[in-house]
């Protein structure tokens, strides 16, 4: 059957030939619009190339649009380039014409295609999906409706359905996880489209796949199939197993027992996740044989069908909804905005609508996918794979295997090369890396209290000259090694074919390897020269390690290139996006103030608890203040008195580790032995959350990640203890860029981002307590700025209910009158 060629009107050819002719005669892109037959419509110049090729522009181009461009030779072959971009085009429904000079002529390589209208969601059905008789209610115990979570799944609904991005908060006890899994549940089954649900913290992933998605599929009229997706760097790669296990004699003894443990478990594993074995292993060893983009031989591997990673990715080719946290998401987005092609697969397969629960942490998490970051440690262990004393390396395993080949004239040369000329030259590299950070350390941190220097700070801009010459020579220093590498791999792969195909295992990892040794160097040189545009770079020290920063300072402009023009249905959700009456902080930091597509309002959903009834919140004036070395002393005494009084089951979040372990050496002497106290870092974190919700009489003091994703429901928990209001630290370079630009943008860095950032987690640490409608208890602010800042009006303002504040004792009195700690909770 012959393919029906696309057809140009004369007007259109008219246009396309005097461009042609006004460049002369080199290589045009055109983009086309078509009308309802597949035909040209109009036509727009794209790019501009010489006699023999042009770019490809083609981010934008949408499914039912044609490109076109002109073969000055008058040959209307289609090239390999040509098939190449028509393939990827094709598979995107967008046709691909060539044309001659005078546009007399044309062949049609592949025609348009226009899928068919999306299928939005009901209100309708989202009315009987959550009604009192409705499905969910025959599979929910004890279910009952509520008016805001209805609300939410109508507002994620007009996100999915319009293809606008939209903020909505929605208060604990929403039900908001159920409210935008329906509807993007629904929209994913009626059209055959992905929908990626990205979560900030594993616990939200386990309950999304394990809990609320089996029950919301038992509910709907037709199959739902989501996946949890993992990294890939988190599934072990079989060929590379059998790579390792069959020269463990040149491995460290460490090493040995953990790749024996591992290949023993690869005989028994379902998924070969990190995650399925039983205890994990050294990074090492896991490195060895874990999947890897950069050398992976697809479906040449002998071990493709049982690949564990393509197994993964294809059970996510074939589901509904894509469950992944933000660093996978970003990490896709990142390689979608580099690639400009947002509909192949990337880090995850091809997705058309994004919700983003927990999304007060997208600015954080995306930024270090979207700027660079290298270190000491990450490249003396890129080249410690390549090359090391002690044996089992990249190299040493190419020179075994170029040695058993069969007898060949370059056999000799290549294998010296592998084990003898590039190794000494791994060597030189390993030396001046361990030079050039020593340098660097001495130069930027000599102090050793220092752990961070802005590079492009005006104290440290007559040291540019020795930082750039240092990461200059470093970064060349690594291009030429991995150069030099590449060589022997294409010798390598020249060689006959049933010499090249035997050493296809080795030369992928090594190619692996060298793709990451130039990684490096570009990251490298990314904190040389001037300082970019939006861009801070610094050096942190951490222990041992030294690394490097380049990233974004504001992510407005990097998030609508590479998130919501893309995607623009992106639903952004989470129980705490406001601080105060709006998400205008939040929709600023993301950018969704301006610009195309024009974002739906934010929706502020109330939680249906009782709050009033349900909890105190309570600010003592009288302690000293949070900075006065006095404070943890008085904190200690009435942290004791208000566990005392709940016989435990009180949870204290402070905001360092420093002041977890001062209260806890002064809390256990004081309540032993009727008390038990935890403290976060002395046990592991999910262990110290299960004894806590399990045992009784416990007090649990901990900092940063036991402030919000932790759920302790019923008697366990009757009071919380905030130490103080959780400013983040001034003096890291990205926070302190992000002041600064600020003020760049005429607004005051305290008022418009200190105050607004902590607002947002004070609120997260407050809504620790009230985790169902039987939940009462009291939350103490031990920090008087809460009462006596100017500012402490907007934090009391964003908080469920009122502030009582007075001193100490007189707030423990009127408690204990009104005897509210003593009401069970269920």
């Amino acid at each position: 059957m012959a393919l029906t060629p696309v057809r140009i009107p004369d007007g259109v050819r008219a246009t396309i030939a005097g461009e042609i002719a006004g460049a002369d005669g080199c290589e045009l892109f055109f983009a086309a619009t078509t009308d309802g037959d597949g035909d040209i419509a109009s036509v727009e110049l794209l790019a501009r190339g010489h006699a023999t090729a042009v770019p490809a522009i083609t981010r934008d181009l949408q499914p039912g649009q044609v490109v076109l461009h002109n073969h000055p030779s008058g040959n209307l072959t289609p090239s390999d380039p040509d098939i190449s971009v028509a393939s990827m085009l094709g598979e995107r429904g967008i046709g691909f014409v060539i044309v001659d000079n005078q546009a007399t002529r044309d062949l049609t390589v592949t025609r348009p295609h226009r899928p068919p209208p999306e299928r939005p969601v009901a209100n309708g059905w989202i009315d009987a999906l959550f009604a009192a008789g409705g499905p969910l209610a025959a599979h929910f115990d004890h279910y009952e409706p509520r008016a805001p979570q209805v609300a939410m799944a109508k507002a994620a609904a007009e996100v999915i359905n319009q293809a606008r991005p939209r903020l909505v908060e929605a208060g604990t006890g929403t039900g908001k996880s159920l409210a935008y899994l329906a509807p993007a549940a629904r929209w994913a089954q009626q059209n055959q489209k992905r929908v990626v649900i990205a979560t900030h913290t594993i616990h939200l992933q386990q309950q999304l796949i394990t809990k609320d998605i089996p029950l919301l599929a038992e509910a709907l009229d037709r199959p739902l199939k989501a996946i949890l997706v993992k990294g890939r760097s988190n599934y072990l790669c079989l060929r590379k197993l059998g790579e390792a296990t069959a020269q463990l004699d040149l491995l460290e003894e460490g090493e040995v027992a953990a790749l024996e443990a591992i290949a023993a478990w690869a005989k028994t594993t379902r998924d070969g996740s990190l995650a399925d074995l039983p205890e994990p292993p050294p990074h090492s060893a896991w490195e060895r044989v874990c999947s890897d983009a950069d050398a992976t031989l697809r479906a040449r591997c002998p071990h493709f069908d049982r690949c564990f990673f393509y197994q993964a990715r294809r059970r996510a080719a074939s589901a509904h909804l894509l469950i992944a946290n933000h660093a996978l998401l970003s990490a896709d987005l990142a390689v979608r905005l580099a690639s400009g092609d947002a509909e192949s697969a990337a880090v995850l397969p091809p997705y058309h609508r994004v919700v983003i629960d927990e999304a007060h942490h997208l600015e954080d998490s995306a930024v270090r996918h979207l700027g660079t970051q290298t270190s000491r440690l990450a490249l003396l262990r890129a080249l410690g794979r390549l090359h090391r004393a002690k044996g089992g390396t990249l190299l040493a395993q190419l020179g075994r295997a170029i040695a058993k080949l069969p007898p060949f004239e370059e056999q000799a040369e290549l294998r010296s090369e592998a084990t003898e000329r590039l190794p000494a030259r791994i060597d030189e590299a390993r030396d001046l890396a361990r030079a050039a950070f020593d340098e660097l350390d001495r130069l930027l941190l000599p102090d050793p209290i220092l752990s961070s220097c802005d590079l492009d700070a005006d104290a440290t801009a007559h040291l540019r000259p020795d930082t750039d010459r240092i990461l200059k020579e470093l970064a060349a220093t690594l291009t030429g090694t991995a150069r030099e590498l590449h060589r022997l791999l294409k010798q390598c792969t020249a060689l006959p074919p049933t010499l090249a195909d035997a050493l296809a295992s080795p030369l992928t990892d090594c190619a692996g390897g060298v793709n990451r040794l130039q990684l490096i160097a570009d990251a490298l040189l990314t904190c040389t020269g001037a300082r970019p545009e939006n861009r801070v770079r610094w050096v942190e020290r951490r222990r041992t390690n030294l690394v490097l920063f380049s990233l974004p300072v504001e992510l407005r402009g990097e998030l609508h290139e590479a998130l919501f023009r893309p995607y623009p249905g992106t639903l952004l959700t989470s129980a705490t996006l406001s601080t105060g009456n709006d998400c205008a902080f939040v929709a600023d930091r993301l950018g969704l103030t301006e610009g195309e597509p024009t974002p739906l309002s934010p929706l502020v959903l109330p939680s249906p608890f009782d709050y009033p009834h349900q909890l105190r919140c309570l600010c003592p004036t009288d302690l000293p203040g949070v900075n006065d070395g006095k404070f943890d002393t008085a904190a200690a005494d009435l942290i004791g008195r208000v566990a005392r009084r709940h016989g435990g089951r009180t949870l204290v979040l402070t905001t360092a580790y420093r002041q977890v372990r001062s209260l806890a050496l002064a809390l256990r002497g004081e309540l032993a032995p009727e008390i038990a106290v935890l403290a976060q870092g002395e046990a592991d974190r999910h262990r110290l959350l299960e004894r806590f919700r399990t045992d009784t009489g416990l007090l649990l003091i901990a900092t940063d990640s036991f402030w919000e994703g932790i759920d302790v429901v019923g008697p366990a928990l009757s009071a919380v203890v905030i130490t103080r209001l959780p400013f983040r630290v001034p003096d890291d370079p990205l926070e302190l860029a992000r002041t600064e630009a600020l003020r760049a943008r005429g607004r005051h860095p305290f008022a418009h981002y200190s105050v607004p950032i902590a607002i947002l987690k004070l609120r997260q640490g407050v809504g620790r307590l009230i985790r169902s409608r039987t939940d009462s208890g009291e939350v103490w602010i031990l920090d008087h700025r809460l009462v006596r800042k100017p500012y402490g009006g907007r934090f009391r303002k964003a908080l469920p209910v009122e502030v009582e504040a007075g001193a100490a004792a007189r707030l423990l009195a009127r408690l204990e009158e009104e005897s509210i700690s003593h009401r069970p909770r269920a």
